[in-house]
């Protein structure tokens, strides 16, 4: 398996970057979703991929915070966080679910952190990030999809400038329409978002970089709805998200990600679209093919596609990775006939 750099990806993605992202304004829902990758490869899309739900807080696309109020990739601080105007401290329970404590030790959680604020430092402003609704565990409609159906507790999110607090904009501004979840099931909430800690994510590199509450410490996530996030946490493949009978390391988690967000040569490009369908098994036996697969797509690792068949979206995607990286034909034909070894997951074309 090679994955050489070749001289004419530049020629190729720049045509297709400017088509997709000149002007973020004009971006639909089908856009090709390239640059934003460790090999710089163009700056109009965020480093998801153009048009997915990702969260932004004024000119800040960001995914995580930290409770320490160490600033994050973008410059993005939490300096303080009050509910009811009154100082509070933010902690979670079971890695995806907010509670607070006052001064005096009383706890606050569920519904009762409608209208929590967290005030937020960044290089050019101030904001305040605002919970505008929660959605209980108890009886949230989003459900893990892997495993047993548990309930996952959702935020509705808004942001507002420093000196126009009550001015608030979406966090999750860009939610799924049709995007379902395994099953048809749409998205329930597609206007909040989960909060997890325990993993730690590069956005550029497309890299798993924490797997465990040791390692991740005080960072969260802000994983909005229809998000590659969101989608690692429904399929228990974080530390918040695991259970007696799904565990999964650090790697395995990584070549999800890279598969959901189409990062086929390792190098941080997003060669997909959101709400794209694909369907894919993992050698933990966790999910499988269920026979309406019509073209096998790849192998994937930690390190992206081990090898490609047919991409998901067709010829013009399949020759922009190939200028990318070379990537042989995956072995077997139509589908391979036995488990690659050192592949975590494999992943294939549904029928329309």
């Amino acid at each position: 398996m090679l994955r050489a750099r070749h001289l004419g990806w530049s020629l190729i993605s720049s045509a297709l970057f400017l088509a997709a992202c000149a002007d973020s304004s004009e971006l639909g829902d089908q856009e090709l979703a390239f640059g934003g990758g460790a090999g710089g490869g163009g700056g109009g899309c965020p480093e998801w991929g153009c048009t997915g739900n990702s969260p932004t807080i004024g000119p800040y696309e960001l995914h995580e915070l930290d409770l320490d109020r160490a600033p994050n990739f973008e410059g993005v601080a939490i300096q303080g966080v009050e509910l009811g105007g009154v100082p509070v401290e933010v902690h979670f329970k079971g890695g995806d679910r907010i509670y607070v404590t006052d001064q005096n030790g009383n706890v606050t959680e569920g519904a009762g952190l409608d209208g929590l604020r967290f005030f937020l430092s960044s290089p050019t402003d101030r904001f305040h990030l605002v919970i505008q609704k929660v959605t209980p565990q108890a009886s949230s409609p989003t459900r893990y999809w892997i495993g047993d159906p548990d309930r996952i507790e959702t935020y509705e999110l808004g942001f507002a400038y420093e000196n126009h607090p009550n001015e608030l904009r979406p966090v999750c501004r860009n939610p799924p329409a049709a995007e379902t979840a395994p099953g048809g099931i749409q998205w329930p909430n597609r206007f909040e978002a989960i909060l997890f800690t325990g993993d730690r994510y590069d956005g550029k590199k497309k890299l798993v970089t924490a797997s465990s509450y040791e390692e991740s410490r005080n960072w969260f996530n802000i994983a909005c709805a229809g998000s590659v996030l969101a989608k690692m946490h429904l399929n228990k493949k974080t530390t918040a998200g695991s259970d007696s009978t799904h565990q999964s390391h650090r790697e395995e988690r990584q070549a999800l990600l890279k598969m959901y967000t189409g990062d086929f040569c390792g190098e941080g490009f997003a060669f997909t679209e959101p709400g794209t369908p694909l369907h894919w098994a993992d050698s933990q036996g966790w999910r499988k093919f269920d026979g309406n697969e019509i073209g096998f797509e790849a192998w994937w690792d930690a390190k992206g596609a081990r090898c490609l068949t047919e991409h998901r979206l067709g010829t013009t995607y399949y020759n922009a990775v190939m200028a990318s990286c070379h990537l042989d034909p995956c072995k077997g034909s139509p589908f391979p006939d036995e488990w690659e070894e050192g592949a975590f997951l494999k992943s294939a074309i549904p029928a329309p």
